[in-house]
């Protein structure tokens, strides 16, 4: 189904498919991921097999708003706040230290959890509607290029989620990667933020 038609009814139908253990594949603000609830680990297992990623391999999280960060992580340093404030929603994904009961798929056993506000109404609002955060990996095998369309998404994963939600083509680069969980910017990824900003809104150089 397309978002462009009727965006609360594309929420809705994911939600339910999502309510009820399933996969979906669907737009971000930078890529098509793959998602599910972040609490259903038996469908976190099923994206994993999907992607033949290996479980060494962490995946982040999309919340709904920056007040379920909290959620899901043991605490948010101040670097992290003002990152927070300044990019989010947007292309920045946070590395936090994660809170207990967070799936160890998700965090790969490193003790920290990536999380993610999209500048994707759908994203935010599938979020809160499931009144969780939303499993974001890209829709793609492990080690290939990720897709801004969705015809080679489609192609290689149509038949295997429960539901493929489309938005036309997006933005194609993946979000920026930054390590915050001991109170210090450290950049894993350098994506649709320059590194160079991240360090600057924090004054630092390195």
């Amino acid at each position: 189904m397309a978002v462009d038609g009727d965006i609360d009814r594309a929420v809705s139908r994911a939600a339910a498919v999502l309510d009820a253990g399933g996969v979906i594949l669907y737009p971000t603000d930078t890529i098509y991921g793959l998602g599910c609830r972040a609490a259903d680990e038996p469908a976190i297992g099923r994206i994993y097999a999907m992607k033949r990623r290996p479980p060494s391999r962490p995946t982040l999280i999309l919340v709904g708003s920056a007040g379920m960060v909290a959620r899901f992580v043991t605490g948010i340093p101040p670097a992290a706040a003002a990152l927070m404030e300044r990019f989010w929603p947007g292309p920045l994904t946070l590395l936090f230290t994660a809170a207990g009961g967070i799936s160890p798929l998700l965090t790969a056993g490193t003790g920290k959890i990536g999380i993610r506000l999209p500048a994707h109404p759908f994203c935010t609002k599938l979020s809160l509607k499931c009144d969780d955060a939303i499993v974001s990996t890209s829709a793609n095998v492990s080690g290939s290029p990720p897709a801004g369309g969705t015809a080679d998404p489609v192609r290689e994963f149509g038949r295997l989620v429960d539901l493929v939600v489309e938005a036309g083509h997006l933005a194609s680069l993946p979000s920026t990667v930054a390590d915050v969980s001991g109170g210090e910017l450290t950049i894993m990824r350098e994506g649709a933020i320059p590194a160079r900003k991240l360090h600057e809104s924090l004054g630092s150089d390195s």
